[in-house]
């Protein structure tokens, strides 16, 4: 039975799952819907989600397809942590909005526009398959920290935003954010990393801003307004 019902929708903060055995998943979350040149789509997601022997990825921790996302196709770790899921259009729909868990009122945040920050202080936030919506301040604009890799161990990553808001394993790869208002916000960038202060026992996480993905790799960001409608 063919059923527009049976296509799931994916959106930035859900949870993506990769197989590193035959029983077992790591897990990530979705960042944003890219598109490529001719239009091709994309889950932008962290690279080091990439668990090195199966790239598949889906939208449960089962090895199930019709909830296959589909394959990981392009991952880097250095110089920026970065991973494009080539879309199966058959099972997941994507969309240009963010996981919002935290609010009944508002369960889906429209991505309206790309914002660059350059001041420390700014007022950023995340969504995660773990921790789902935590918000903070912007503390650094070119930090450091260690990622931990699936398949590479503990790999050192600068020139990220650093904001004061707790992170879970599980988070990295979901978007990072700026709210517009209650509904609609600006995006900024993918979570990276979660890194907590020892000494005054406050939750940080790390981002790597749009601009250094543009930068890298030859790909739009999905936004509302860039939509045909």
């Amino acid at each position: 039975m063919e059923s527009n019902d049976l296509v799931k929708r994916i959106l930035g903060g859900d949870g993506i799952f990769s197989p590193v055995s035959e029983s077992a998943f790591s897990w990530c979350s979705a960042g944003f819907w890219a598109r490529g040149q001719a239009n091709i789509n994309y889950i932008a997601t962290a690279g080091h989600c990439f668990g090195g022997n199966d790239p598949s990825f889906y939208l449960s921790p089962q090895k199930d397809s019709s909830y296959l996302i589909g394959q990981m196709i392009y991952h880097l770790l250095d110089p920026i942590d970065f991973g494009l899921i080539y879309l199966n259009l058959t099972n997941v729909r994507p969309t240009a909005s963010i996981r919002n868990r935290n609010s009944i009122t508002y369960p889906e945040l429209i991505i309206n526009d790309l914002m660059a920050v350059s001041s420390i202080g700014a007022h950023l936030c995340h969504s995660g398959y773990i921790t789902n919506v935590e918000c903070g301040n912007l503390k650094s604009l070119n930090g450091d920290g260690f990622v931990r890799s699936v398949s590479k161990g503990l790999i050192f990553r600068d020139d990220i935003l650093i904001v004061d808001a707790w992170s879970s394993p599980g988070d990295s790869g979901g978007p990072v954010y700026h709210y517009k208002d209650l509904r609609h916000v600006s995006l900024n960038g993918i979570l990276t990393i979660g890194i907590i202060d020892q000494i005054e026992t406050i939750g940080h996480f790390g981002a790597l801003p749009l601009s250094s993905i543009i930068n890298q790799i030859n790909i739009s960001v999905v936004t509302v307004g860039s939509l045909d409608i």
